[in-house]
């Protein structure tokens, strides 16, 4: 599938939330619960201070989207480590799952560097195999988790 990583604009919000709740599907696949208002915490307010992200696209159509987020202490996604460091959320259609991410955060880190983020974390589910493909994109265990945790905290240096 010939791929295309361009940024996030204005017009993405409704495929952002498709891909959102995408990642609920994940987290389910996996045999985790979420709510899908609790992932709307990655994309209410959408183009703060700090919100990066990019679409890739098949022709003229999306196939997938990667953000970043920076969050509080008072309210932050799953994957929250720090204030500094902003959280990723990705998803790509069930057909384009594991031919797009690669692209998706080889793109998405680029336009991070270029913003000086240095680092970026992010939550996944212990047991699923989304886990293999960001260890294999530099993520590695952020050491906040446990074996007993549902959630893996990962990290990823710039």
């Amino acid at each position: 599938m010939g791929v295309a990583i361009r940024p996030i604009v204005e017009s993405d919000a409704d495929f952002m939330r498709s891909m959102a709740l995408a990642i609920g599907r994940i987290w389910l696949e996996a045999g985790h619960e979420f709510e899908p208002k609790d992932l709307m915490v990655y994309l209410d307010g959408w183009g703060r201070e700090g919100d990066l992200g990019v679409v890739a696209m098949a022709g003229d159509r999306e196939v997938g989207a990667a953000w970043l987020r920076l969050f509080d202490y008072e309210a932050c996604g799953p994957g929250f480590v720090s204030p500094g460091v902003p959280e990723l959320a990705m998803a790509a259609e069930p057909y384009a799952r594991g031919e797009v991410e690669d692209r998706l955060v080889d793109g998405l880190f680029l336009l991070a560097r270029s913003q000086k983020v240095a680092f970026v974390s992010t939550a996944v589910p212990s047991d699923c195999e989304e886990k293999a493909l960001l260890e294999s994109l530099g993520f590695a265990d952020a050491g906040f988790s446990d074996e007993q945790d549902a959630l893996q905290i990962l990290l990823a240096c710039l």
